[in-house]
């Protein structure tokens, strides 16, 4: 079972090299789909290091698997029943949120036609239709890098509770820093935004930074 181990990290490295976001999924051998075809589908994923999430897979699930962790779980059960996860590339995007966009329609779709998925977002969980760029909560936005924001076009806005000033700050700005945020979540915690006051009422503790998809 080593041997195919290393020939699936292998194979995922090689896709990798092609580029661009990878949406992937990954199915259990033990079982046919509902085509007849080799391999349940029970996860829909998405990765720039594609490579390097397979691997993550393959060696750690055993070691890292949770309770509430039923991607690692079910790979640890397949990995202890003597059989090897297929994971499948299902689409290439050219940015983080586009493959989050396809990430989450593959795994609503699987939910539809009767799989079960085990995708720990809430919206890839639901049996709905497909969604939109504009569709994408939030929440999933705040761990973009700058760069990821930019190629988005991702914007950043400053906005006041007091007076309903908004401003939206170029992300350029921020990667001039001499310490660059990580990510977008370290721009919205930042707590200069707090102790400064609003440039147009004055007042202190009402900024908030907001995010807007194009």
């Amino acid at each position: 079972m080593e041997a195919a181990i290393r020939n699936t990290i292998a194979a995922a490295r090689a896709a990798e090299r092609e580029g661009g976001w990878i949406t992937y999924l990954a199915r259990d051998p033990r079982r046919v789909d509902l085509k007849g075809n080799p391999g349940w589908p029970f996860y829909v994923g998405q990765s720039k290091e594609y490579g390097k999430r397979v691997r993550n897979h393959l060696r750690t699930s055993e070691k890292l698997a949770q309770a509430h962790d039923s991607v690692r779980k079910r790979i640890r059960q397949i990995l202890h029943d003597g059989h090897v996860p297929i994971f499948e590339v299902l689409e290439r995007q050219p940015t983080r949120l586009l493959s989050l966009v396809s990430e989450t329609n593959f795994a609503r779709a699987c939910r539809r036609r009767g799989y079960d998925i085990a995708n720990l977002r809430r919206l890839q969980n639901e049996a709905g239709p497909s969604i939109t760029r504009h569709d994408i909560p939030t929440d999933w936005l705040w761990e973009f890098s700058l760069e990821e924001a930019m190629a988005d076009g991702i914007g950043i806005r400053l906005a006041c509770t007091a007076c309903g000033e908004v401003l939206m700050i170029d992300a350029v700005r921020f990667r001039q820093l001499d310490a660059a945020p990580k990510d977008l979540r370290e721009i919205k915690n930042d707590p200069l935004w707090l102790a400064e006051p609003c440039t147009s009422c004055g007042r202190r503790g009402s900024r908030f930074v907001d995010l807007e998809v194009p």
